[in-house]
């Protein structure tokens, strides 16, 4: 039963690491935006919470 266990061990445990190295390498490929991204991001983030803003105020 012990080489069982072990090897159970040993499948959660990678498949938890692949998981995590999954999550890292989609985090890091889609981390890199150009000068117009962020631009572009900045104003439409401000134009949410403008209208958040004036809907919540009644403005």
């Amino acid at each position: 039963m012990d080489g069982y266990s072990f090897l159970w061990l040993i499948v959660t445990a990678g498949g938890a690491a692949l998981l995590g190295a999954g999550f890292v390498y989609g985090i890091m490929r889609n981390r890199h935006r150009t000068v117009g991204e962020k631009r572009a991001g900045e104003i439409g983030s401000h134009e949410v919470y403008e209208a958040e803003n004036r809907r919540s105020h009644g403005n």
